[in-house]
């Protein structure tokens, strides 16, 4: 993976080397400094930084919210340069109501499955379920609601299959980027159910990683 390096105004280098992954955006998301926007964007960009001059890692929040505003612009646009380079030639796509291509995708051991098939429907006992495991709003449910409506998922050509639902602890290692994808295919999914079909939004690709 390419690293990319910038740097701030009083000379001091931060490099971006690091993917961010469903566990990472739980455990910000769940994390007391990020109930704001602004520490919850910075939260993000710190967890990509593996080098920030001669400070040890993981650099803290308190560094970045000090940082003039200039130098939070470079870091902004560093963070988003560094996961364009690093998704490579990869891409995502919603291909039908419903399946999926992911970018990476799920990774069991050394496989990747990135192809995605939803069919299952979510109800109340899902909801119920989510409730009992304590999830609140949030990437955590996301990612459960998600999984609940699964059916299967297989590498690239097929060769090799899981059936779903794929639980929660899955999703732990899938890249971040994955997890949009993911949400909208499963809202398209989802939405299917309505009869005037024709009013859900047509498949097709998507960026495989939005960035701030």
């Amino acid at each position: 993976m390419e690293n990319n390096e910038i740097e701030l105004t009083d000379g001091t280098k931060v490099v971006f080397g690091k993917r961010i992954t469903a566990k990472d955006l739980i455990r910000i998301d769940e994390s007391p400094m990020a109930q704001n926007p602004t520490q919850y964007q910075d939260l993000l960009v710190a967890e990509a930084i593996v080098g920030f001059g001669a400070l040890k890692m993981p650099v803290p929040l308190s560094k970045l919210l000090d940082l003039d505003s200039i130098d939070r612009d470079d870091l902004t646009e560093g963070h988003n340069e560094f996961q364009r380079k690093s998704l490579g030639d990869r891409s995502a796509e919603i291909l039908s109501e419903t399946k999926a291509r992911l970018a990476f995708g799920f990774k069991v051991g050394e496989i990747e499955y990135p192809m995605v098939e939803f069919g299952k429907r979510l109800t109340g006992r899902d909801e119920i379920e989510a409730d009992r495991r304590g999830l609140k709003p949030g990437i955590a449910r996301l990612c459960f609601s998600i999984g609940r409506q699964i059916s299967k998922i297989a590498t690239a050509d097929g060769t090799s299959t899981i059936d779903g639902p794929i639980e929660l602890e899955m999703f732990g290692a899938l890249d971040g980027a994955d997890i949009w994808t993911l949400r909208g295919a499963a809202e398209m999914w989802r939405q299917s159910f309505r009869l005037g079909r024709g009013r859900v939004s047509k498949p097709g690709a998507v960026s495989a990683d939005p960035v701030a």
